[in-house]
């Protein structure tokens, strides 16, 4: 009997694959965050000319630079002083630089189409705002494009990146499993989803108490505006690390290669939470 392609797993996989991540954050979550923080630092420079095109090229390298720190912490049990994670940990692996970095050309150029789709309703916004008006119909349409853009990238990459990573092998054949997988687990990737938008809701209520709270106690402080923006950056760098560790668990439980260590990871976790998986052939 063949090997299946990937599992499809239950439901309830969301709300444990947000516990595993958040155990793992208190273990390593110091050393990821510093190697999120320089990735956040690399995306802030992307505006800028030329830099920002090779910034482009390189952020699938950097991301699974990332996820292949965060694997290896997970499947050597490694206690946090032991856990290092580079963003040039792919880089250091020939085999992945060529897909990864053809992965970054192929988001560069749909981020050219996304643009060239919304740029007519994107200035008559512009205009809008600038008249201090806002034109409803623009802003449905620049809403939709990016929640569109996102979605699409974010359905295909969310397997797809660490299934590059983690196994090689051609890129259309890896996104292409990657995919078939997340539409097989649309129900546990839906809770998923339901719990980091709770989670999202939660932070965003938090970032706000906490910049209402520092504005009334430092509205003299010079430069107030920027110190009042400090936690919210580092609750959006610490929520990005945390999506880092849910999609590599994702991937672990889903598409892991069976008889490997990651694999007898699954099967670990599936034994302590008494959880069954399906297969797909």
């Amino acid at each position: 009997m063949s090997e299946p392609e990937f599992r499809i797993v239950e439901t309830a996989k969301g709300m444990q694959w947000m516990v595993e991540a958040w155990g793992f954050m208190g273990e390593h979550g110091k050393s990821l965050f510093r190697a999120t923080l320089l990735l956040f630092l690399l995306w802030s420079l992307v505006r800028i000319p030329v830099l920002g095109m090779i910034i482009g090229v390189f952020d699938p390298v950097f991301r699974a630079g990332l996820l292949l720190g965060v694997g290896s912490a997970l499947m050597r049990q490694a206690g946090p002083q032991a856990t290092k994670i580079n963003l040039l940990d792919a880089w250091k692996r020939p085999e992945l630089r060529q897909p990864l970095m053809l992965l970054g050309l192929a988001l560069i150029a749909v981020s050219f189409l996304f643009a060239a789709w919304v740029a007519a309703d994107l200035q008559l916004l512009q205009e809008g705002i600038a008249a201090g008006t806002l034109p409803v119909e623009a802003f449905q349409q620049v809403l939709f494009a990016i929640a569109v853009n996102v979605s699409l990238i974010g359905v295909t990459l969310w397997l797809g990146l660490p299934e590059i990573t983690f196994r090689g092998g051609s890129l259309v054949t890896a996104i292409s499993r990657g995919l078939r997988a997340t539409l097989a687990n649309w129900r546990a990737l839906s809770m998923l989803g339901l719990w980091l938008a709770l989670g999202a809701m939660v932070a965003l209520l938090v970032i706000t108490m906490v910049t209402i709270m520092l504005l009334n106690v430092l509205s003299a402080v010079p430069l107030v505006g920027m110190i009042v923006l400090i936690p919210g950056v580092f609750v959006v760098i610490y929520l990005i690390a945390f999506i880092f560790v849910l999609q590599f668990i994702c991937w672990r439980d889903i598409l892991s290669p069976a008889g490997t260590k990651m694999d007898a990871g699954v099967s670990k976790n599936n034994s302590e939470t008494e959880t069954e998986t399906s297969v797909v052939a």
